[in-house]
């Protein structure tokens, strides 16, 4: 009965949460001028605090050669325990516990040591997104279940690993930039900032995009496969950063972010929100299929691919009464 209780009280708190996150992604953008039209306020002081514990990180931690020397085992320990990830249940458990032991291990003997293995962590799971997520997007799922039991033992985690998701990126706030307002930055230097790779297409950097969204977006939907943890970065995150998406001027990559994120988290933001949920998909639907505005029409001539996707995908759900199937590789075997 206590369990029963508690599980109601859960659903009736996520569904007041999500009738009010429901009118928040109703409403207007923001603004059409200036840093407004490029990110919501709360993205753009999410950034401001990501952005400032890199520069800490590199200043306090990175530059700190004796420190890359202590860290050398267990960062090969580290870097080969992700190598060899798969999707299997026990394995995901078990390389989540021996990465957490060599952490565990680090902070009984110095907290720096510490903290530079938690980053090079982050690091490593943001390259494992550029790399095999790229390559096969279900792969994001074992790497979120990790993520996921790691920031649950060890809640300092995620303010690193959202540290660098940012850093690579920028579009897990979501935001968008605009080199006229970047303060005179050079287009290398711009490119840079917004996470291009030296000599990078723009068609292979937004695939690259995507796959670090995937990542992002896999950690949100993930249920702990340990029992008694809960996942510190939950699915209200995915109702957040499509309701802010949907309140910006869309861009070149925006279908393809929102299909990105509605493959991965639309079966599990209606299995939490529900009718609230068809709502919010409803609004997406009506922008980018039914009564698309002129600069969501444009989006048909340079980005006709995505927005083929997206309209297959919310027309599939519409036709299934706004159901979207869970993506493939979701569950461990």
């Amino acid at each position: 009965m206590l369990a029963e209780a508690k599980k109601a009280q859960e659903a009736a708190q996520a569904a007041a949460e999500a009738k009010k996150k429901s009118q928040e992604a109703t409403q207007p953008a923001t603004g059409t001028k200036g840093s407004k039209s490029l990110g919501s306020e709360e993205a753009l002081k999410e950034e401001e605090r990501h952005r400032s514990m890199l520069k800490n990180i590199n200043e306090k931690l990175a530059k700190v050669p004796q420190l890359k020397t202590a860290t050398l085992e267990s960062r090969k320990k580290i870097k080969l325990k992700l190598n060899i990830l798969t999707n299997s249940r026990t394995e995901i458990l078990k390389i989540a516990d021996e990465i957490s032991n060599v952490l565990n291990s680090s902070k009984s003997s110095n907290i720096n040591v510490y903290y530079f293995l938690l980053n090079f962590l982050a690091k490593e799971l943001i390259k494992h997104a550029e790399v095999d997520i790229l390559s096969n997007e279900s792969s994001a799922f074992s790497f979120a279940h990790v993520s996921v039991l790691i920031a649950a033992w060890h809640t300092e985690f995620l303010n690193f690993l959202m540290a660098r998701f940012v850093k690579k990126c920028p579009y897990v706030l979501p935001r968008y930039f605009d080199i006229r307002e970047m303060d005179k930055m050079s287009v290398a230097d711009f490119r840079k900032h917004i996470g291009y790779k030296d000599g990078e297409r723009e068609d292979i950097y937004i695939k690259r995009m995507c796959s670090i969204l995937a990542l992002y977006c896999a950690i949100m939907q993930t249920q702990p496969i340990h029992p008694n943890l809960k996942n510190p970065y939950s699915i209200d995150h995915a109702w957040t950063y499509l309701a802010r998406l949907m309140n910006l001027k869309p861009k070149k990559i925006t279908p393809f972010l929102l299909c990105t994120c509605i493959q991965i988290t639309g079966a599990e933001l209606i299995r939490v929100y529900r009718d609230d949920a068809l709502k919010l998909f409803s609004v997406v639907c009506k922008a980018y299929v039914l009564q698309p505005p002129p600069e969501v029409r444009e989006l048909l001539t340079i980005s006709p691919s995505a927005m083929s996707r997206l309209k297959t995908m919310l027309e599939n759900a519409s036709q299934k009464g706004g159901r979207f199937p869970y993506p493939d590789g979701r569950d461990p075997l």
